[in-house]
């Protein structure tokens, strides 16, 4: 994201809530979530999610 945005903590934070842990994988695998939410900027609640927690 360093390329895309300089400053990644600011740009995200302005977008709703958000955590990143990033761990090492094949880069064979493609891209791997564990857990993702999706949520309306004034909600508690996600209205979808998927994953295990």
């Amino acid at each position: 994201m360093d390329d895309i945005v300089p400053v990644p903590d600011a740009f995200c934070s302005q977008t709703g809530l958000y955590e990143f842990q990033e761990t090492q994988q094949d880069p064979g695998l493609g891209l791997a979530l564990e857990w993702i939410e999706l949520r309306h900027a004034s909600a508690n609640l996600p209205f979808w999610h998927r994953g295990v927690a």
